[in-house]
């Protein structure tokens, strides 16, 4: 069994990779479970108490480990919630103690920083309306980039003082296929 996390600001690939990733669970016969964001962060995204992240996360995680998979696939977990609720990581530790037992590896995807904006006024232009007015809660585009350059920073601050293992790949190339290739090479296969 593995258990995969995938954390990362919006742009970044998570949702491109995990698609590439399951790709090759299925064609490789891997059985798996994807829990995505709207389990794990919308039901409290403008949730600012640690309390509420902790409940939510635990629920989202004992839930998925009921059923029997190969290898769990969560999209955003408590680095993501850390971040939103201003915390250290030091308050999800019973978080990490719990995924500590299935086998977890943190992915953090990054973008090279002077690629952020790019990538986000992409995102402005052809994602979802719910995302951009989430987004244009800030008062321009440059504070929209100057929060996900920080949000960045913040998970990379994060994943160094976390206990799980983890690693950090960069998809600044957009190459996703590849992302999903290391991934599945390093940590899946059984």
């Amino acid at each position: 069994m593995r258990t995969i996390i995938f954390e990362g600001i919006a742009t970044s690939g998570k949702t491109s990779v995990e698609r590439c990733l399951i790709e090759l669970f299925e064609a490789n016969k891997v059985s798996y479970l994807l829990v995505e964001e709207d389990k794990t962060l919308m039901p409290v995204l403008y949730n600012h108490d640690v309390l509420a992240s902790l409940r939510l996360l635990t629920e989202s995680i004992v839930t998925a480990y009921v059923e029997q998979r190969d290898v769990y696939i969560f999209d955003r977990l408590h680095l993501t919630h850390a971040c939103r609720t201003e915390s250290e990581i030091e308050k999800f530790r019973e978080v990490e103690d719990i995924l500590r037992t299935h086998n977890p590896v943190i992915v953090l995807l990054t973008i090279e920083e002077s690629l952020i904006s790019e990538r986000v006024r992409w995102a402005l232009a052809n994602r979802d309306a719910d995302w951009v007015r989430h987004a244009r809660r800030r008062e321009s585009d440059e504070a929209i980039f100057a929060h996900y350059r920080e949000q960045q920073a913040d998970l990379q601050r994060l994943i160094e003082a976390s206990t799980l293992p983890h690693e950090t790949i960069t998809t600044s190339d957009l190459d996703f296929q590849g992302a999903a290739r290391r991934i599945y090479e390093t940590y899946c296969i059984l």
